[in-house]
């Protein structure tokens, strides 16, 4: 095929096989808001706001946003487990979007310094399941997109199988 001899991007990050962890990156936030929440607690407004606060916040889990992960700063935990075993076709459709995602570059750079401009690349992060990400957990029933929040795109590459057998 063709597209064999393009460009591979470098921008992946390979996470399949990986389950969704975080790990805090210090929890600025979530302590600086234990911190206050006794005297958030002592007024009437401070109550109010605390109240306003939980139900966004159970509201965005609801909605698969993990709003506290972000709050205390949560980054992708290292993994030091070696890669799962993929099968040669996982490893083909791989390199196809490695692929795909070098000719966005490739084009974008072009475009936008035709008009002055710098295209700021985004990563590529394949998944297997699911992945959390900075916009919340995501799950392969989703199919691919752009988070804005972290400039990353998820793939879970089951998502072009399915899109293959129906």
């Amino acid at each position: 095929m063709r597209w064999k001899a393009g460009r591979r991007s470098s921008n992946i990050e390979d996470r399949r096989g990986q389950s969704p962890q975080y790990a805090t990156g210090g929890g600025g936030g979530l302590l600086l808001l234990m911190r206050f929440l006794p005297r958030l607690l002592a007024s009437k407004t401070g109550r109010i706001l605390v109240g306003v606060g939980l139900v966004v916040v159970v509201g965005a889990q609801f909605l698969g946003v993990d709003v506290l992960s972000l709050i205390s700063g949560g980054q992708p935990a290292s993994r030091s487990q070696s890669p799962p075993e993929l099968s040669e076709e996982d490893n083909e459709l791989a390199d196809f979007v490695s692929v795909v995602l070098g000719d966005t570059e490739t084009t974008w750079h072009t475009q936008f310094q035709a008009h002055g401009m710098t295209y700021i690349e985004p990563s590529l992060v394949l998944f297997s399941g699911a992945v959390k990400s900075a916009c919340g957990l995501a799950q392969s029933a989703m199919g691919p997109f752009y988070c804005p929040a972290d400039q990353k795109v998820y793939i879970d590459l089951s998502f072009y199988k399915d899109l293959k057998n129906r």
